[in-house]
């Protein structure tokens, strides 16, 4: 049987909302700007801790923003 490795990066948990919102976006505009679908966005602004990936690419839009 093969092994499988996860890998899985936490980041410390950000207020993903607060941030979204000092940006002036919604959480369509984020989906549609970041590539990461409203559903994901959503839970991880309920608590989800997200990847370093989505965090990346959440970062990258944002940080234009603010």
């Amino acid at each position: 049987m093969e092994k499988v490795k996860i890998i899985s990066v936490q980041i410390k948990k950000v207020d993903l909302k607060k941030l979204r919102k000092k940006a002036g976006l919604s959480l369509r505009k984020l989906e549609k700007l970041s590539g990461v679908s409203f559903a994901h966005i959503n839970k991880i602004e309920n608590g989800l801790i997200m990847s370093e990936e989505t965090w990346n690419k959440l970062k990258k839009v944002l940080d234009k923003k603010i």
